[in-house]
């Protein structure tokens, strides 16, 4: 029994540090031996933190964090930079505040849910790193680790708007008031920028810095156009 028990708590180990959570659910079997109870307790606790701090940090740094190999787990806990040719995503809610004005702080809440949900989504399906919130911004960043990184970023753009013109059908169905309009404004640009964690030893992020990040944000708010039927912004 106890030999069985062993080697479910080794399973489940595993794919913690795969960081598959839930196929942890599948193995979750009530050991008879008290320590061995108290062994699959402890780990079912580290896995709940995990999913919870899975949610604070892109999912490759965490895969790091957890990595069985001494030299990506000291790269996820250092101070370091490397320049890189970076694709930058920024998206943002054209006339926010306006909108804010209309509706309840309950409203609110939930459209930001919505939208941050929706666009973060599609953000990762094509392989980003959401590097940050500010507001109804949204920064992403794509790295020349990808040859196709700028192509992947137009895209994520044009999902992004895909997505939330078939999400602004559905406002009643959330409570929401009907006719609202929510309309994204986007800019993308790449240049080369400083990519890797950064802050102090005891609290960091990881993250990208430079000038194509305040370029893209510039663009954002200052020149706007559409997606027409040829995948082009006009």
């Amino acid at each position: 029994v106890a030999t069985t028990a062993f080697g479910d708590l080794r399973k489940e180990m595993d794919q913690v540090q795969k960081l598959q959570f839930k196929e942890k659910e599948k193995e979750k079997r009530g050991s008879k031996v008290r320590e061995i109870q108290q062994l699959q307790s402890s780990l079912h606790n580290l896995v709940n933190c995990l999913e919870v701090f899975d949610r604070y940090v892109p999912k490759h740094v965490l895969a790091r964090i957890t990595s069985d190999k001494p030299a990506e787990r000291e790269a996820a806990s250092t101070l370091w930079m490397q320049k890189q040719l970076t694709t930058v995503l920024y998206t943002d809610i054209q006339g926010f505040k306006s909108i804010v004005e209309r509706l309840t702080p309950t409203q609110v809440i939930l459209v930001m849910e919505l939208y941050y949900t929706t666009c973060c989504t599609v953000i990762e399906e094509f392989g980003g790193t959401v590097g940050d919130f500010v507001g109804d911004k949204i920064m992403a960043f794509w790295t020349s680790e990808r040859e196709d990184h700028a192509l992947r970023a137009c895209h994520a753009a044009r999902r992004q708007v895909d997505k939330v013109e078939a999400m602004a059908t559905e406002w009643e169905k959330h409570g929401l008031p009907a006719g609202l309009e929510v309309r994204l404004r986007m800019a993308v640009h790449s240049g080369q920028c400083f990519v890797g964690n950064f802050g102090s030893p005891s609290r960091m992020k990881y993250g990208a810095v430079g000038d194509v990040l305040g370029i893209a944000q510039f663009f954002s708010r200052h020149r706007t156009g559409t997606f027409g039927p040829d995948n082009r912004l006009r």
